[in-house]
């Protein structure tokens, strides 16, 4: 495709859409050729259009949802992006309760050329969540619709209560006083416009209204001391907002006799857990009628229920429950949540709770459900979606109906948030490792770096490559293995070396060896001193020295061994003269002086 007298434009889309940038070029032709392929060959289509006629701009954003104490939402958005300015806007807006799947609509929002725009949504539910979202075309049909923004969701404002609760009592003679036992209940057909924070509880003589006295409390009932006149009982329940009608109840006085409404009450069991009751009314103008029951257990005052009826003369005691669980969230996961939820007082089930459902879904996703046993108060919802938002709500059922709890909103963990401990974890334990090592290398360098890196002579400067070829011959009898016991003039006893640095220490040395008991080594290897036992020509307590250069010694050392005593005495060794010979086992070829003296003790 191109613009006319433009440069071609490609798209190549997956599926049998293609989309492009128009920007503000939007009163501009396109010429389009259209293409399509498969194994038989090729089919090709060309048309021109005008970029309105195709436009499809992108969806609004909402930039906030505000509640109002009018139980109205205050909504911002912000003009689709990329839309030319010379442009005139119209939006729709579409509106839900979240557990509701059907949409309310507000069409015609006419936003023309401005860059944001705020809309005031009326006629909402207090206290109750919804889902808000926004589309967008050009005004006077120029475009196509865009797609529907994203929802956001928010809560409207509580409302003060508009309904009184319904009041009942019982009443128990003690003497000249009674004890009258007050119960009340929100009305359950009634959407509760917040969260009931309390109630104040009013009463006083019926001829004294000066006489009052104000008890709060956040229970349903409350056990009051009247005296034996005529008394009037009123209730009031309260949150944020306000307060709500008094419930009005007069006690009648001790021995007052009342008219009756009603006749031949009649009750009938239709089944083990149903009771249904029958009456006749007497005066017609009564609409209203209280019925109250509780379990026999002996005593004066027993814990009542009770239920308003109105414009009937029947009435079931199996029904639906007359609230819905309490629900809160425990236990958020990246994928799983625990929800749980309060039991029911026996006087507000109606009847044998037979099972719970918990309801949830996604935003803008299908619902699910989940029934467990009429015993179990929690359960956890498992493969959800990670980093989501997600609503639900319990509903509790008997076998004549069921009722819906409080809605309840949660977002589950995102992906990285179960690996952060665990990656924070290994790398705090890497970090001590690093240091632990530095530390131990630090004080045991040389034994480290011996352990793993011994030091090795270096067979390159090593000096027996110039040894005599016959070396190992000489020595060979040196190996107790190879002789035949017999002891020979070769045979040595290596006793102790020292070190001897230059010819003045020979000459030290060397004259008086007999007397000599002490001797300070050198670290000069160009000659050694060693001490021998010779057995065959020495006597068998003489001690003899042998001047004799590095490489012999070595090799002495290598193949040398103790040898047994000698059991005869050999003659005495003769002392020769000093003679200069070359040594040819010196490395540099220096004139070495061998000199062996023998002595007797």
């Amino acid at each position: 495709m191109d613009r006319l007298n433009n440069p071609e434009k490609k798209c190549l889309p997956d599926t049998n859409s293609c989309s492009f940038l128009v920007g503000h070029e939007f009163g501009r032709e396109y010429n389009l050729q259209l293409q399509v392929e498969n194994g038989l060959g090729k089919a090709t289509r060309q048309f021109t259009v005008k970029a309105a006629e195709i436009v499809k701009m992108d969806p609004p954003d909402i930039l906030s949802l505000e509640p109002l104490q009018d139980s109205s939402f205050l909504i911002s958005w912000r003009r689709p992006a990329l839309t030319p300015h010379e442009l005139n806007v119209t939006c729709s807006m579409r509106y839900r309760e979240l557990q509701d799947d059907e949409w309310d609509y507000t069409p015609d929002l006419y936003m023309e050329r401005e860059k944001e725009m705020i809309h005031n949504l009326r006629g909402l539910h207090a206290f109750t969540e919804y889902a808000v979202s926004l589309r967008c075309t050009g005004s006077s049909g120029q475009t196509w619709w865009s797609e529907w923004s994203g929802a956001l969701t928010g809560r409207t404002a509580e409302q003060a209560p508009l309904h009184s609760v319904e009041l009942w009592r019982a009443i128990s003679p003690t003497g000249h006083r009674r004890l009258v036992y007050l119960k009340w209940m929100e009305r359950s057909s009634l959407r509760l416009p917040g969260i009931t924070l309390g109630y104040n509880v009013q009463w006083f003589p019926e001829d004294r209204t000066s006489d009052s006295w104000i008890r709060t409390t956040k229970g349903h009932e409350m056990m009051l001391n009247m005296s034996e006149e005529a008394h009037v009982v009123s209730v009031v329940h309260y949150n944020s907002a306000g307060s709500s009608p008094k419930a009005t109840l007069r006690i009648p006085a001790a021995g007052e006799k009342t008219g009756e409404a009603a006749c031949s009450v009649q009750i009938s069991t239709a089944a083990a857990e149903d009771v249904a009751v029958t009456w006749t009314v007497k005066n017609l103008h009564f609409q209203t009628f209280v019925l109250d029951w509780c379990i026999d257990s002996g005593v004066a005052l027993c814990n009542i229920s009770f239920q308003y009826v109105q414009n009937s003369s029947t009435w079931t005691i199996e029904k639906a429950p007359l609230y819905g669980p309490n629900a809160k969230v425990e236990k958020r996961k990246k994928t799983e949540v625990t929800i749980r939820w309060d039991p029911l007082r026996p006087e507000e089930t109606n009847g044998f709770i037979t099972a719970f459902s918990i309801v949830y879904r996604p935003l803008n996703g299908h619902e699910s459900v989940v029934t467990v046993n009429s015993d179990v108060y929690e359960h956890s919802l498992r493969s959800l979606r990670p980093d989501t938002l997600y609503s639900a709500y319990v509903i509790v059922s008997t076998r004549a109906g069921n009722t819906s709890g409080n809605l309840i909103q949660f977002q589950t963990l995102a992906d990285s948030t179960d690996y952060t401990g665990v990656v924070a974890g290994a790398l705090g334990a890497c970090l001590l490792l690093i240091l632990v090592l530095g530390i131990a290398y630090k004080q045991k360098k040389e034994k480290i770096k011996n352990l793993f890196w011994p030091n090795v002579p270096d067979p390159s400067n090593s000096s027996i490559s110039e040894w005599p070829s016959d070396w190992a011959q000489t020595v060979q009898f040196l190996n107790p293995e190879q002789t035949d016991g017999a002891l020979h003039s070769g045979d040595l006893h290596i006793l102790h070396a020292v070190y001897v640095n230059d010819k003045t220490d020979r000459e030290r040395l060397l004259p008086d060896l007999c007397g000599s008991t002490e001797v300070v080594p050198s670290m000069d290897e160009s000659s050694i001193v060693m001490h021998y036992a010779m057995t065959e020509h020495c006597p068998e307590s003489a001690d003899c020295t042998l001047l004799l250069h590095p490489a012999t010694w070595a090799a002495a050392s290598l193949y040398g061994g103790q040898t047994a005593a000698a059991e005869e005495t050999a003659p005495d060794l003769i002392c020769n003269e000093d003679t200069a010979v070359v040594n040819p086992y010196l490395k540099n070829s220096v004139r070495t002086r061998e000199h062996t003296q023998c002595c007797k003790e």
